[in-house]
């Protein structure tokens, strides 16, 4: 555990200097707003669903195989769709309100924001399959925490060489998309639940297409719909943030509701309490 918080610390703390290395200063405070907006995010949705780790714990060590499965897409359902809203509303927003908020010579090219984003979403659907792998304590692996921050800093070198901040960026994508998105599953269900992981791609995969096709359907629907250019004013970039941000998850929660089994167990659950 202490190699992998260790890694974990590293990629985290590397990132602005690399940063800085091969961009600017001024693009280092730049990149800094977009990453306390997300920061914060974070720091909320873990605190919102971090309180079921003991939870998962003690599901563990009943040791119900059918039970664990159970409560592992519920919360998988829940995260995903958590991560996908917010994912939506970031790519949105975050540009509009960092004009209202600073000016428009403090927006970062498209291409960034997407990279972060990026990023932002994968750590937010991540956050069940860490949660089960604390409760087995499936820490060996201690490898992937040093390719993870090997992968990171490579990439990251390389892409900025080539690319400046977005190639920086793709140091922390590239990791995540490899070890944290591929070998942590496959470690979960081989060591953890005992099951082939293709069971768990083929939901995952259900999960992005339902997460596409209902950003697609929203994008559609607001084009028809009269509403005020964000960039204007707090007052009506809080108008665009409410309209654009309900139309989506109403789209996101009826596709859920329909085609995850793991989202209808869940909101069963809520209702019997």
């Amino acid at each position: 555990m202490f190699v992998h918080k260790l890694a974990g610390m590293g990629r985290t703390q590397l990132l602005p200097f690399l940063v800085y290395a091969f961009t600017s200063l001024k693009l280092v405070a730049y990149y800094g707003n977009y990453m306390l907006l997300l920061t914060k995010l974070n720091q909320f949705v873990d605190n919102f669903l971090g309180s079921t780790g003991a939870g998962v714990g003690n599901l563990i060590a009943e040791g119900d195989v059918k039970r664990i499965q159970q409560v592992f897409w519920e919360l998988s359902s829940l995260r995903f769709l958590i991560a996908s809203f917010l994912t939506f509303a970031l790519y949105h927003l975050t540009d509009p309100f960092i004009t209202v908020w600073l000016g428009e010579e403090y927006v970062l090219p498209r291409s960034v924001l997407v990279i972060i984003l990026t990023n932002f979403f994968i750590s937010q659907f991540r956050g069940t399959n860490d949660q089960f792998i604390f409760g087995y304590g499936l820490f060996h692996d201690t490898w992937a925490a040093v390719a993870t921050l090997a992968i990171t800093v490579a990439v990251a070198l390389a892409g900025g060489f080539l690319w400046g901040l977005p190639g920086v960026l793709l140091g922390d994508v590239a990791s995540s998309l490899t070890v944290v998105s591929v070998w942590k599953p496959y470690l979960l269900y081989k060591e953890g639940f005992g099951m082939p992981v293709m069971s768990y791609w083929k939901n995952i995969f259900l999960y992005l297409l339902l997460a596409v096709l209902s950003w697609g359907l929203t994008d559609v629907v607001l084009c028809f719909l009269p509403l005020p250019e964000p960039s204007q004013g707090y007052g009506m970039w809080m108008v665009y943030a409410l309209v654009s941000s309900l139309v989506f998850l109403l789209i996101l929660c009826g596709g859920f509701y329909c085609c995850s089994a793991g989202m209808r167990s869940l909101v069963r659950r809520f209702r019997r309490r």
